[in-house]
């Protein structure tokens, strides 16, 4: 029985070993795969994985333009986990998902400060990009606190004495004193920076969705910037009433909505080599002006199943879990057949590039996982290493995540409407990447199928 086994097993690993193939991409994914999340869960920690955390970007819109305001300004730019720009229309950036959070320094910063008070700033948050939001938080409140120590405290001075009525003859001792105690609050700000002790506040994991407050207790992330002049608003997220929408379920909805859509197509497509075969193709192709019939009849049935795999799921996420697929039915339903478009012509592309089924499974496997890695479905793109939002540049997942994000988070239209913008260029992109995958596959089709034929 041992040696029965023994040869059977031997005949099942020279089968393995000699699609060499499908045998590279078999040993190939896991040290990819092991790559990708070591890089995006690395940076996220704030590790040096994969070039460690990236910078989070953070709009100023310096309304004022004085000494005081450049100063803040040149304060937050010294922070090395944010990548400050200074810009105009901070609204509307953050509204169109360009920015996660802008500050906004009003006019007269320059005034209040001289005054000794603490002038009000303006933060304005896209809740759905929470890990960049508590980073932004942790980071600013070092540089919150230097303001205040440097600029108001020492302004202070002056009417702290001439409210004391305190004598002429000791008023330089007396600020001297008060200057010193403003410098060891400096360079005890300046230590616990260094340490990372605001940053450790967010030990609180983040959930990809904003929690709203409680109302009871103390927010260190919260409540001391507020004390300190910051006034946080949230500009997007919520519907044509004002109610909150869910952004984890409609982040989830379309990540998994892409992910399964292009797994089932490809899965789909490789219907054709298993009709090659079994010789079934064949007996099609001897049929009358068959020809690319067969393929252009696999697109339209792929399609269609694509279709109602994403209705079903966006009605189910709908009902269950409110996500907003009745607010911009057009834009939603013109995205579903772009992504469903793009995700035929790959799974048809693979069908007539792989020789087998195995290669068709390990190659399509591999570059699936990969484009939904680095397009945004399982990570925010915002908060992975440069390299993460390079690729996915080149992936059918970007384009898909970010249209179907604009349409169910932002609320966009196809084509800009005041200061929203639409999600024209991603829905374009996708029936481009639809054109060229189809072209491809009709091809590769005529090349190696109806060439034998």
């Amino acid at each position: 029985m041992l040696n029965d086994a023994w040869t059977l097993a031997r005949k099942d690993l020279c089968l393995f070993f000699r699609d060499k193939t499908a045998l590279a991409l078999a040993l190939a994914l896991p040290i990819l795969l092991a790559t990708i999340f070591g890089s995006a869960m690395g940076a996220m920690a704030g590790g040096g994985g994969g070039g460690g955390t990236q910078r989070i970007d953070l709009l100023v819109e310096d309304l004022d333009g004085s000494q005081a305001s450049q100063a803040f300004v040149a304060r937050l730019a010294a922070v090395d986990a944010l990548m400050v720009t200074t810009g105009q229309n901070a609204r509307r950036e953050v509204a169109n998902g360009e920015y996660p959070a802008a500050i906004v320094i009003p006019a007269g910063y320059g005034e209040t400060l001289a005054g000794g008070a603490i002038p009000k700033l303006a933060l304005l948050r896209d809740p759905s990009r929470s890990i960049s939001q508590q980073v932004i938080a942790g980071n600013l409140m070092p540089v919150l606190l230097e303001s205040v120590v440097q600029d108001v405290g020492i302004g202070l001075m002056p009417n702290v004495l001439d409210m004391l009525k305190f004598p002429e003859s000791g008023r330089a001792d007396a600020e001297d004193a008060l200057q010193a105690s403003w410098s060891k609050m400096d360079e005890v700000i300046a230590r616990l920076t260094a340490e990372g002790a605001f940053q450790d506040e967010q030990a609180e994991p983040a959930t990809g969705e904003a929690e709203p407050s409680s109302g009871g207790g103390f927010n260190f992330l919260e409540d001391v910037p507020a004390m300190l002049g910051l006034e946080a608003e949230d500009v997007v997220g919520a519907d044509d009433d004002g109610m909150p929408r869910s952004w984890g379920a409609s982040h989830a909805i379309a990540a998994m909505a892409v992910m399964m859509l292009m797994f089932s197509l490809v899965a789909a497509g490789g219907t054709l080599l298993e009709e090659q075969h079994e010789g079934t193709l064949l007996r099609l192709q001897l049929a009358p002006g068959a020809g690319t019939s067969i393929l252009v009849g696999k697109l339209v049935s792929m399609g269609a199943v694509g279709l109602l795999q994403l209705g079903i799921l966006y009605a189910y996420g709908g009902i269950v879990f409110d996500v907003p697929v009745l607010e911009r039915p057009f834009e939603l339903a013109l995205t579903s057949l772009g992504v469903v478009f793009a995700a035929t012509g790959l799974g048809m592309l693979f069908a007539t590039v792989c020789s087998s089924r195995k290669q068709l499974e390990g190659l399509s496997t591999l570059v699936i996982l990969v484009m939904s890695a680095v397009g945004g479905a399982w990570f925010p793109r915002e908060i992975t290493p440069e390299w993460f939002r390079f690729a996915g540049q080149f992936t059918i997942t970007a384009y898909a995540m970010d249209a179907f994000h604009g349409v169910l988070w932002y609320g966009k239209g196809l084509l800009p409407s005041g200061d929203v913008e639409g999600i024209w260029r991603e829905v374009c992109v996708l029936y481009g990447i639809g054109v060229a995958l189809t072209w491809l596959s009709f091809r590769f089709y005529a090349k190696r199928f109806l060439a034998r034929a």
